[in-house]
């Protein structure tokens, strides 16, 4: 369950536009992903993303097109921070 708490600050580092969504690279802090596995949902910015890779301090997460529409994720931008 989403408790509403900002846990960490973490940065985008890549954005991928594809035909109907995009998907997100976002940099966390050291030790933020120590315990997420690809599949478990974080919340980035208000909004539950599910974990689809997971490399060193970095986790990627696909956004659909529903998604960008109904959030601030319209206006997201490469280097940009955001709430984890």
């Amino acid at each position: 369950m989403f408790t509403g708490i900002i846990q960490a600050v973490g940065q985008i580092t890549d954005i991928r536009q594809q035909e109907d969504s995009s998907s997100l690279t976002i940099l966390a802090p050291d030790n933020f992903l120590t315990n997420v596995s690809i599949g478990d949902s974080i919340c980035v910015q208000g909004v539950c993303l599910t974990a689809t890779a997971i490399k060193n301090n970095s986790f990627d997460a696909d956004v659909s097109a529903e998604t960008i529409r109904c959030t601030t994720f319209s206006s997201l931008t490469v280097q940009k921070n955001v709430n984890l």
